[in-house]
């Protein structure tokens, strides 16, 4: 099986860092290169799947520990035709081209609202949204299909330009001892619901 990116299907944790408060979905982590992740890629519907067929050939591991935001954006660039020109678009290039403190970023890593602002001065529209802090538990129901509604229409927007990264708390996500990390959705399976 070739090594592909763990990019998420349709369920994740995320950290709301407005109010500091954390969301586990009561979903398990299945990794996209084990034969199941495979099997749910493959069956996803084409538009819910065409941001991982963008990204996909621009997939780089990040450079340093805090970098994924950089890297996760990078890839971002490099998939969007009327980016991918202008620049080689590495996580150094980016980097080059932010506003903020390029210290801090290699230092701690980007914030959501430190990314939003660093694809923004690289000429991207950039949009920030929060999961709510208790969508994904059994109390709200409602709000959990409210956020999967979301991410799938915006990863369906792919063929469009769109991307959806991702900031999410990995040891949230079972991918334990790590804490927050960016990363891009290259897909939503829209027709499984996973039991715990």
């Amino acid at each position: 099986m070739n090594s592909q990116p763990r990019f998420g299907v349709s369920h994740f944790a995320s950290t709301n860092s407005c109010t500091e408060s954390t969301v586990q979905m009561d979903t398990p982590n299945i990794p996209l290169e084990s034969a199941e992740g495979q099997a749910l890629l493959a069956s996803c519907e084409a538009a819910d799947r065409a941001a991982y067929d963008a990204l996909w050939p621009h997939f780089t591991r990040q450079r340093g520990l805090t970098m994924c935001g950089l890297s996760s954006l990078s890839m971002v660039l490099r998939s969007l035709p009327h980016t991918a020109a202008l620049a080689d678009w590495s996580e150094e290039e980016v980097l080059a081209r932010q506003r903020c403190s390029a210290d801090v970023l290699l230092r701690c890593g980007a914030t959501l609202r430190q990314l939003e602002a660093v694809a923004r001065s690289v000429g991207l529209r950039a949009e920030r949204s929060h999961v709510p802090p208790d969508a994904g538990t059994s109390s709200d129901a409602g709000s959990a299909g409210a956020v999967e509604a979301a991410l799938a229409a915006a990863v369906r927007r792919a063929p469009r330009g769109v991307r959806v990264l991702c900031n999410y708390n990995m040891s949230l996500a079972g991918q334990p001892p790590y804490g927050g990390h960016f990363s891009p959705i290259g897909a939503f399976h829209a027709v499984r619901e996973l039991q715990p």
